[in-house]
């Protein structure tokens, strides 16, 4: 019934692929793409020691990190995809490691006392439309907040286990900067 009612309206060429539900064979691009963010996100919180409630900001953070970088099916690998769509190279200089131990300062507006803390300890959870505002996560009050003012620790991950920190021998967990806040 779909297809006949979408027919009259779409030329031939532009006509939707209809497939049957739960028939991932019948769709493979984008099973295969979903596929490689579901592994991607798996690694970042399996190193990360995050619980698996967090799979959707460890999803986003996956799929944010993908498009500021090349993708090989835009003219063989030699374009980014943030690029494609805001016709400037993407910054990478704010990009930070999953789950790593975050400090947010604590506004004055809370009513600090003389030795109050000045920051919370928290995870690094992910990236909002702007570049300088982070998703934290504080687990003392289990919830997750945004701040501006942060100083990220990208070597200390407080959920991970020892094997999850980084002892300078894995090159891929290398901060992609020398700034860390």
């Amino acid at each position: 019934m779909q297809a006949t009612i979408l027919r009259p309206t779409c030329k031939k060429k532009e006509l939707p692929e209809i497939t049957a539900p739960y028939s991932p064979a019948s769709n493979g691009v984008s099973e295969h793409t979903n596929r490689g963010f579901l592994d991607l996100t798996r690694c970042i919180l399996k190193h990360a020691g995050m619980p698996l409630a967090f799979w959707a900001e460890a999803m986003a953070v996956s799929i944010y990190v993908k498009n500021q970088i090349p993708h090989r099916a835009l003219e063989n690998g030699k374009l980014i995809p943030f690029k494609v769509l805001f016709n400037c190279k993407p910054a990478i200089g704010h990009l930070r490691v999953f789950s790593c131990l975050a400090y947010a300062h604590v506004a004055a507006e809370t009513v600090w006392k003389k030795l109050d803390n000045r920051a919370r300890k928290c995870d690094f959870l992910g990236y909002m439309e702007t570049a300088s505002i982070w998703r934290l996560y504080d687990p003392t009050s289990k919830r997750v907040f945004t701040s501006q003012a942060v100083k990220f620790i990208e070597t200390s991950f407080p959920n991970g286990d020892s094997d999850s920190t980084n002892d300078g021998d894995t090159p891929w967990l290398v901060s992609l900067s020398d700034s860390t806040g």
